[in-house]
């Protein structure tokens, strides 16, 4: 079996916020018309069907009325609000471990929501190959440091 990556186009994550700023307002053009907001409207009546149930990014959405948020590959969560500000985040190594616990700390210290998750949200378990709890990963610390 031979295993092809094909490339995608690439995104920065400034512009990757951006996009998801832009897409989560109910407005995109003077009518209010476009897909954009379509799609977000759809994303906001039904979160289960963007990720699965406990996925950060359905989640998020239950929590906060109005917001948009969708995980991607390599370690990628992006958010939007209707009020027109946004984040996106991308773990280092591409690990998805990582991105729960880092977007719920983001959502609540950088866009100030409260957003009120499950626990595993906030500290993903970290289990064995015997599924016993071996630790968790939380997000600590300054998010604009450098590091």
């Amino acid at each position: 079996m031979a295993l092809t990556v094909r490339p995608c186009l690439p995104m920065t994550l400034p512009r990757s916020s951006r996009a998801t700023r832009s897409s989560s307002t109910t407005v995109c053009s003077p009518t209010g018309e476009g897909t954009a907001p379509r799609c977000a409207d759809a994303m906001r009546t039904h979160p289960a069907l963007v990720g699965f149930s406990g996925a950060i990014d359905t989640e998020l959405m239950r929590a906060e009325p109005g917001l948009v948020a969708k995980i991607g590959a390599e370690g990628v969560l992006a958010v939007g609000l209707p009020d027109g500000r946004g984040l996106a985040l991308k773990v280092r190594d591409g690990a998805t471990r990582a991105v729960a616990p880092a977007g719920v700390a983001l959502a609540r210290d950088v866009l100030g929501l409260a957003v009120d998750v499950a626990p595993e949200l906030v500290a993903a378990p970290i289990r064995n190959s015997r599924g016993v709890l071996v630790g968790d990963v939380v997000a600590d610390g300054d998010p604009f440091a450098a590091g």
